[in-house]
């Protein structure tokens, strides 16, 4: 509740004051009254000025600096201003915003402001998860530090930001960097073999160092290797991403996964092929189309509802455990690699016990121990699906990489 700029705690204290000065007759309650009503108009004033000031010149924000953001800690952000109010003593600035996802609102974010030097404001936010987002509908917001006031100021600023995977830098990729990685690869792609080098014919004091051999064993002539032009792609390799959790760690980690893969591949020449949960159209993703990479990353947090199976068989599958189940279910799981995150939230009654211990309300203690006991159902559930998937697979010759995180390696982080 909030009249003009008074709270409601700020309503109560003006009316105590206001009959304590004017009313009362006990000398205390009149000193006690006049005091805080002194305090009262020395901010009403205080607002008045910032109205009229405001009136004259509105608060402005040039420009939002972001950096490096990831979900569930808090990042720092930068706003360039023009035009911030003077602070006076008793007083603090924070700042209210609406984070978007698709025109859908995701959070709505209340933060204090420390004022940094060269015209910049900084406030922290947590994001829930990675993605792309819109922040909109900023309010400035002055208050006292008794909880009494507060004079809200509507600011005309909008800003996208883009959200990384939280283990986008932790992650080691799977497969590719391993002892047989070279055989999935060999498995999956279709070669290119096209040879890289432009060539002219040989002459007496040419450097015989850059004869090209494979076109003297295809020609019978000698040639010379002249200009090494950019390799051509090394091959294809079709890849399914469908990282849809709730579990937002196993999302989180299925993504960063994904990322740091794809990033691999396409460094070391391979064009790639991805089947996103957003559309069926298939991504020709090569390492100059940053933009459809990153919508793909970006926009993939909804369940994939395609049939796998009309794609190729050697198709690479990133997939949280919550779609693999999807897709086990279904009969459509007969890839031949997997790569799955696996969340696994609360390991032994040991925890459970542990977890009982920091509650720091019995008021919560039956809500606590029914939220855990369920924990643990899921969970168990969990690990006796994935021994079942696990014994499937090695029947029809498909290889899991079933790709743990469990609390301790998640707040390590």
């Amino acid at each position: 509740m909030k009249i003009l700029f008074f709270r409601f705690t700020g309503i109560i204290l003006l009316v105590f004051s206001i009959y304590s000065t004017f009313f009362s007759k006990n000398l205390f309650l009149k000193f006690l009254g006049s005091t805080f009503l002194f305090l009262i108009l020395f901010i009403i004033f205080y607002y008045i000025l910032i109205f009229f000031l405001y009136l004259k010149n509105k608060i402005e924000f040039v420009s939002l600096g972001d950096g490096l953001l990831y979900p569930f800690k808090n990042s720092i952000i930068e706003v360039e201003y023009k035009n911030i109010p003077m602070i006076f003593p008793a007083m603090y600035f924070s700042i209210n915003f609406n984070i978007y996802e698709k025109n859908l609102l995701l959070k709505k974010i209340n933060s204090t402001i420390s004022v940094a030097e060269n015209s910049k404001l900084k406030f922290s936010v947590e994001f829930p998860r990675h993605g792309e987002f819109n922040l909109k509908d900023f309010k400035f917001i002055i208050k006292d530090i008794f909880g009494l006031t507060q004079f809200d100021i509507k600011i005309d600023f909008h800003h996208i930001i883009s959200v990384l995977p939280y283990f986008t830098n932790e992650v080691e990729i799977p497969f590719f960097t391993e002892e047989g990685g070279e055989e999935v690869i060999q498995t999956l792609t279709k070669i290119n073999s096209t040879d890289f080098f432009e060539n002219r014919k040989y002459y007496p004091g040419d450097d015989v160092r850059k004869l090209n051999w494979k076109v003297f064993a295809h020609s019978g002539e000698l040639h010379i290797r002249e200009v090494e032009k950019v390799p051509p792609k090394v091959g294809k390799l079709s890849i399914i991403f469908a990282p849809y959790s709730h579990d937002l760690v196993e999302y989180e980690y299925i993504s960063s996964l994904f990322l740091g893969t794809a990033y691999y591949l396409l460094k070391n020449n391979f064009e790639l092929e991805i089947i996103a949960p957003f559309s069926n159209k298939i991504f020709h993703i090569e390492e100059d189309k940053e933009k459809d990479f990153n919508q793909i990353v970006n926009s993939s947090f909804v369940e994939f509802n395609f049939d796998i199976t009309e794609h190729s068989k050697n198709s690479l599958v990133f997939c949280s455990f919550y779609e693999y189940e999807k897709f086990f279910k279904k009969g459509q799981a007969k890839n031949k690699f997997y790569i799955i995150s696996f969340y696994k939230s609360i390991e032994d009654v040991k925890k459970l016990i542990n977890s009982i211990i920091k509650i720091d309300k019995f008021d919560n203690l039956f809500k606590e121990l029914y939220y855990k006991f369920k924990e643990i159902r899921k969970q168990r559930l969990k690990d006796n699906n994935l021994t079942e998937y696990k014994e499937n697979a090695i029947r029809n010759k498909i290889k899991l990489e079933i790709c743990r995180v469990d609390d301790e390696y998640f707040k390590k982080f």
